[in-house]
């Protein structure tokens, strides 16, 4: 199945959602992938904060107190603030908590990181169902830009590009995967790429996470 999946290097700020996953080894691996993407991507300069928590649930009210932290900072300092969203099994305590934060959200846009091609806002699978139950249409944004996989999927990515490319991405919520996937972009991701959004075939590693994650709901 093919997917629409947006780029990270526009991120100035990165909250990363791990979930909880024993073994040290797992650990130390998801690390030096973040610090390939940050040198990658040319954010290289940000020093990473690694945080552990007993569960996660508290790691989840973790990332999202410190994600409302800098949302309010960017609504301070310029006005409005734009964010990116993420899904899956890793944000669903990180929500449930955001979603709580006393912010503004009435000067904050959001964006979310990818879609399934092919499939309405109503299926078990879809991202954009996902999102508005559980955060889009529980706090009041100025707008919320949804991947829409129901059309062209090209034609969107060009549409999401003229959105996206004209503004600064102030936080992003994101988890990473089994297979070490951020988005969609299974690896060998394209680091080489400037293009906001593309559209990507899945490997099997993400496939199986997406079915079950529809059978979680």
């Amino acid at each position: 199945m093919l997917e629409v999946i947006i780029k990270i290097h526009i991120i100035q700020y990165l909250i990363i959602f791990y979930k909880t996953i024993p073994p040290i080894n797992q650990l130390l691996i998801k690390q030096l992938i973040i610090y390939e993407i940050l040198i990658h991507t040319n954010i290289n300069q940000i020093k990473m904060e690694v945080i552990i928590s007993k569960d996660k649930q508290e790691l989840g009210k973790k990332a999202a107190e410190k994600g409302a932290s800098l949302i309010r900072k960017a609504i301070l300092e310029n006005g409005e603030a734009n964010i990116i969203v993420a899904t899956g099994a890793s944000q669903f305590e990180m929500l449930t908590e955001l979603v709580k934060e006393d912010i503004d959200w009435s000067k904050v846009t959001a964006f979310h990181l990818d879609e399934y091609i092919g499939i309405p806002d109503t299926h078990p699978a879809s991202f954009r169902k996902y999102l508005k139950e559980r955060f889009a249409t529980i706090v009041p944004l100025k707008k919320f830009n949804y991947v829409n996989g129901d059309i062209d999927p090209k034609e969107e990515c060009e549409r999401l590009k003229k959105l996206i490319n004209n503004i600064s991405i102030d936080v992003t919520f994101l988890g990473i995967g089994e297979n070490s996937h951020i988005a969609f972009n299974d690896p060998p991701a394209d680091f080489e790429t400037k293009e906001p959004y593309l559209v990507v075939q899945l490997d099997a590693a993400s496939t199986a996470i997406g079915r079950r994650l529809v059978f979680h709901h």
